[in-house]
């Protein structure tokens, strides 16, 4: 289960340099992978790879349609909230502050194509 908080680059980089990246949520499939992957681990949200820039941007270059944005959300709140987390209970997304230090959720192999469900690894310290 993560064990380990840092800023939303940061974790960009240790996903990058132990597993593939940090993770994208492409289809209610995949929110559904990485919530029951999550469960019980007692953590409320971690970073995901979507960041601003446009918002269908992904931390691995790729693009998507699908959305799961947390009511009133994205709000940029005070201009300063340019990078997502994934909330584990409400399976929502909410921008948040880049440096703030969150849980982050990696991935692991290569992506394929959008309808793939990638294998998704948790970060351990």
């Amino acid at each position: 289960m993560p064990t380990i908080s840092r800023s939303w680059s940061a974790a960009q980089s240790y996903c990058r340099t132990y597993h593939t990246d940090l993770t994208s949520i492409r289809s209610k499939e995949e929110k559904s992978n990485i919530t029951l992957t999550l469960n019980g681990s007692g953590v409320q949200y971690v970073w995901i790879g979507l960041y601003r820039d446009p918002w269908a941007s992904w931390s691995d270059n790729t693009t998507s349609t699908f959305t799961n944005w947390a009511p009133s959300e994205p709000n940029n709140y005070i201009s300063v909230e340019y990078c997502v987390s994934f909330h584990l209970l409400s399976g929502k997304w909410s921008d948040g502050m880049c440096s703030s230090r969150v849980y982050f959720f990696c991935f692991t192999g290569e992506v394929q194509n959008t309808n793939t469900v990638r294998s998704c690894h948790h970060v351990k310290h």
